[in-house]
């Protein structure tokens, strides 16, 4: 007599994840039955399960058995511990950089100052200070010794204002003493970027574990497009909008410094976020993500072009490691959080924590960073690249072969596959946001392992080549195993094979860009050289990501993550075949010389 029992019970098992099953037993014989039945009897079924009568004039017709899912409590539970886990380990990653913000401004940064000043003082030259605001004996001291040279300046002016002041000035010729006021040093260093750097990155990583999912759920209003060019239109709107503005991220940032190009950009990023809490549909999200790549672009290539001005020549390789350590440790922390609290509190909250941080590494920014550029340790020639200089830059073989086999295959696997493709293989099999977050955190956690690790090696010891060679192969081999045999396991390791093969070649190939603008590059002028490398870089991202989305929407996600990882291999054997076969020439020139 009961009409529409079935489609009720599916119904209730579709809403309430945590029951298995539910039976309707009259008779100690089951009528009705919907879900995993346990392997026991009716018997013992009604003693485990919760079991709810169903009485009709005072009378027992029916029991209604309800069996709980005990799989699902202990995914539940399991979900609830590794996100605290994610929770703790974040909270530990931000720790460190604060720990290294304070212990470089507070111990490490006056010792520096005070070290310079003695040393110059020393020797004599007493026409530069310090600004030293601190109430520690290290800063009164840098204090004082600056006072000493305002005061020998303030002497030497008086000096030369008598008659014989230019013969009293003679006396003295091995001391520098300016005619006015010292000037105030201003001492750079990674430490004034890396955490408002760190919290960028973590910003604009934030939505990446369900980004891809969020514009595939949106009203789509181009339905004629295959549903995977869709997915990825926004995605290579961001990358176009950072090809248009990262060539004038450098200029920029020389004319109007550092901090005023990063404050800038801090603008359309945060506004983008906003408008991403309140978009419905592709087009409006297509649109905030132009805002949003303009804004991560100059935020990112201001704080990178602040530690090559800031770093030795002899200690940029280093640095830039330290650097992308600095940066992936904001993409490792963002995307591990943004899977857990899409999960909790859903997904377009996520854009307004992403917003907040901003605006908080915008103010750090102001803090730490000065107005101007103080000098700079690249060359000053005119930053704009034509077309003629463009096809002169890549026509040089060794520039060529890093860039087709190492940067563009490289920057494909970071845009395509982390960005684009893993998110959507993830909710493929099956997996939730934040199993997606915590895989994207092995991903970034790899990075900042091996990028921290090259940045440690001893300069000079260990060749670029070989470290470029090594991580293109093991993230390409990984990622190919990925694609051959796709399940949670593969999916793992090419997380982990990707992250580190990346994080290896990240330090040596920016290094070695330089190294060639400095070098046989050094007629076109750095600023182009490093133009070009970054116009290239995210043209050819763009294309790829087009390229490999319509392979993917066609022929399915493991055949797009087959096509990257085949981009990769064929790349790093391009680049490896030139060095060596370069490398041999220059030998049998030298030896017939």
């Amino acid at each position: 007599m009961m009409v529409g029992g079935r489609d009720f019970f599916t119904s209730l098992l579709r809403d309430f994840p945590e029951i298995s099953y539910f039976a309707l037993i009259t008779n100690n014989r089951p009528i009705l039955e919907m879900g995993d039945r346990p392997p026991t009897t009716t018997s013992v079924m009604l003693q485990a399960g919760t079991v709810v009568p169903i009485v009709v004039d005072n009378k027992l017709v029916a029991n209604v058995v309800v069996i709980k899912n005990a799989g699902y409590l202990s995914r539940e539970f399991r979900d609830l511990i590794l996100d605290l886990l994610v929770v703790t380990l974040v909270t530990i990653l931000l720790a460190v950089e604060l720990v290294s913000v304070m212990t470089n401004h507070w111990l490490t940064g006056p010792l520096t100052r005070l070290d310079y000043i003695l040393k110059h003082q020393a020797a004599g030259d007493f026409s530069h200070r310090i600004m030293a605001s601190g109430i520690s004996a290290v800063d009164r001291l840098g204090h004082a010794l600056s006072l000493r040279a305002e005061r020998l300046a303030v002497m030497m002016a008086a000096v030369r204002r008598l008659p014989d002041g230019d013969r009293a000035v003679q006396l003295a010729p091995d001391f520098i003493i300016p005619a006015g006021r010292p000037v105030i040093m201003r001492f750079c260093s990674l430490s004034d970027v890396r955490l408002p750097l760190f919290l960028i990155a973590a910003a604009d990583s934030f939505p990446l574990s369900f980004f891809s999912l969020y514009v595939r759920d949106a009203d789509n209003p181009l339905t004629w497009l295959n549903p995977g060019i869709v997915i990825s239109l926004p995605l290579a709107a961001y990358l176009i909008a950072i090809v248009v503005g990262s060539p004038y991220a450098r200029p920029l940032s020389k004319r109007f410094g550092h901090r005023n190009l990063f404050l800038f950009a801090s603008i359309p990023a945060a506004l983008s976020n906003f408008g991403f809490f309140i978009s419905t549909n592709v087009l409006e999200i297509i649109f905030l993500c132009v805002f949003s790549g303009i804004g991560y672009a100059f935020a990112s290539l201001s704080c990178q072009d602040y530690v090559i001005d800031a770093a030795p020549k002899e200690q940029r390789a280093q640095a830039l490691g330290l650097f992308h350590v600095a940066m992936f440790g904001g993409f490792y922390a963002g995307t591990a959080l943004g899977g857990v609290v899409a999960d909790r509190l859903g997904e377009r909250s996520v854009f307004l924590v992403c917003a907040a941080l901003i605006l908080i590494s915008a103010a750090m920014i102001f803090r730490m960073l000065p107005g101007s550029n103080h000098g700079s340790t690249l060359a000053e020639k005119d930053s704009r690249t034509n077309l003629r200089q463009l096809l002169e830059t890549m026509a040089d073989g060794q520039f060529a072969t890093l860039l087709f086999g190492i940067i563009l295959p490289q920057t494909i696997l970071d845009q395509v596959f982390i960005s684009y493709l893993l998110s959507l293989q993830m909710n493929a099999l099956g997996a939730s946001t934040a199993d997606t977050g915590r895989l994207m955190m092995i991903y970034f956690l790899m990075v900042i392992l091996s990028g921290s690790l090259y940045g440690r090696l001893p300069a000079g010891k260990i060749s670029a080549v070989g470290i470029t060679v090594a991580g293109a192969l093991l993230g390409g081999v990984t990622l190919l195993a990925a694609a051959a045999v796709t399940n949670g396991w593969t999916m793992i390791v090419a997380a982990i094979g990707t992250g580190l093969g990346y994080g290896l070649v990240s330090g040596p190939k920016t290094a070695t860009v330089m190294e060639l603008a400095e070098g046989r590059l050094t007629h076109i002028g750095s600023e182009r050289v490093l133009g070009t490398v970054r116009v290239m870089d995210r043209i050819g991202s763009v294309v790829g990501l087009i390229a490999i989305a319509a392979v993917a929407g066609s022929f399915g996600y493991s055949a797009g993550m087959g096509f990257i990882a085949i981009l990769v291999l064929a790349g790093v054997g391009a680049y490896f075949i030139y060095y060596v076969a370069s490398h041999s020439l220059s030998i049998i020139g030298r030896r017939k010389a």
